[in-house]
């Protein structure tokens, strides 16, 4: 669980972990740790990854089946984004 080793406070885990990206989270932190990746940008790319679930969302695109053309319309989001924590 990598997630306990970035945070301390078990409600920012609690939060993460109940978030729609949730339960991909702690394989997505093993992988970019294992590419070399330091804990800072780590924490960045964490809430670049829980920005993208939550508009995956809004916009009713189902996690399992994204394309690199939604990833084209995230990055448009992005231009725009007003989004609250919105990771950029």
């Amino acid at each position: 669980m990598l997630l306990d080793t970035f945070f301390k406070w078990p409600a920012t885990i609690e939060r993460l972990r109940g978030d729609v990206v949730g339960e991909h989270l702690d394989g997505f932190l093993a992988y970019m740790a294992d590419a070399g990746f330091a804990p800072l940008t780590l924490r960045q790319y964490l809430g670049g990854a829980t920005h993208f679930g939550r508009w995956a969302r809004q916009v009713g695109l189902a996690l399992g089946r994204v394309k690199a053309d939604d990833v084209e319309r995230f990055r448009r989001h992005l231009r725009r984004c007003r989004c609250r924590n919105g990771y950029r």
